[in-house]
C-alpha cells in the first residue's frame, strides 16, 4: 500500500475488497485519497479497517474532490449505520460542491461567450457605422467635385463668350474705323 500511496498513479477505479486490510492500511488508503485527484471509485468491503481505519478514510475524504463512490461494507465498524452516513455525507457534500463548481464554470463560460458575442457586435456595428459614413463622405466628396467642375466649365464658358463677344466688338471697331477713313479719304478726293 505504501507504493501506491507515494506512486500517486493516475488510477481511476481500484477495487481492494477482501484482502485483510487493517486499520495500518486503511491508513495508507487516507494518505493515497488525501492527494489523489482521479480516483473516482474505490471498492474496499469486507476488511478489517476497524473504525480508526474508517475515521482516517472519512477523514481523507474531506481532501479528496473527485471520490464518488466508496464501498466500505463488511469492515469490523461498531456503528456502521452512523459511520457510512457520514462518509456517505462527505462523500455526497464534495460531489454536490463539484457539481456547483462545474455550474459555476459554465455560467462563467457563457457569460463570457456571450459578452465576446456582444463585443463582436458591437465592433461589427461600428464598422459598418464608419463604412456608411465613409461611403457618405465619399458622396459628398465626389459631389463637390462635381459642383467645383460645373463651375469651373461654367466660368470657362463665361470666359470664352466674353472673350469671343470682345473679339466681335474690336472687329466692329476696326471696321468703323476702316469705314470712318475711308469716308474721309473719300472726301478729300472730291
Amino acid at each position: 500500500m505504501k507504493s501506491l500511496s507515494e506512486s500517486q498513479a493516475r488510477i481511476r477505479e481500484l477495487d481492494l475488497s477482501a484482502n485483510s486490510i487493517n486499520e495500518g492500511g486503511a491508513k495508507a488508503i487516507s494518505r493515497f485519497l488525501k492527494n489523489n485527484h482521479w480516483m473516482t471509485r474505490m471498492n474496499l468491503s469486507e476488511n478489517e479497517f476497524g473504525d480508526e481505519g474508517v475515521k482516517a478514510l472519512a477523514k481523507a475524504l474531506t481532501f479528496n474532490d473527485t471520490l464518488e463512490e466508496l464501498d466500505l461494507t463488511g469492515n469490523n465498524i461498531e456503528d456502521e449505520a452512523a459511520t457510512f452516513r457520514d462518509i456517505r455525507e462527505k462523500v455526497l457534500q464534495k460531489k454536490r460542491e463539484r457539481e456547483i463548481a462545474k455550474q459555476k464554470a459554465e455560467r462563467k463560460r457563457l457569460k463570457e461567450q456571450e459578452e465576446q458575442r456582444l463585443r463582436e457586435e458591437e465592433a461589427q456595428r461600428l464598422i459598418e457605422q464608419e463604412e456608411r459614413r465613409l461611403k457618405k463622405e465619399q458622396k459628398l466628396k465626389t459631389q463637390e467635385e462635381k459642383r467645383l467642375k460645373e463651375e469651373d466649365e461654367k466660368k470657362l464658358k463665361e470666359k470664352k463668350e466674353k472673350e469671343e463677344q470682345e473679339e466681335r466688338e474690336r472687329q466692329a471697331r476696326i471696321y468703323k474705323e476702316r469705314l470712318v477713313k475711308g469716308e474721309q479719304e473719300r472726301l478729300v478726293q472730291l
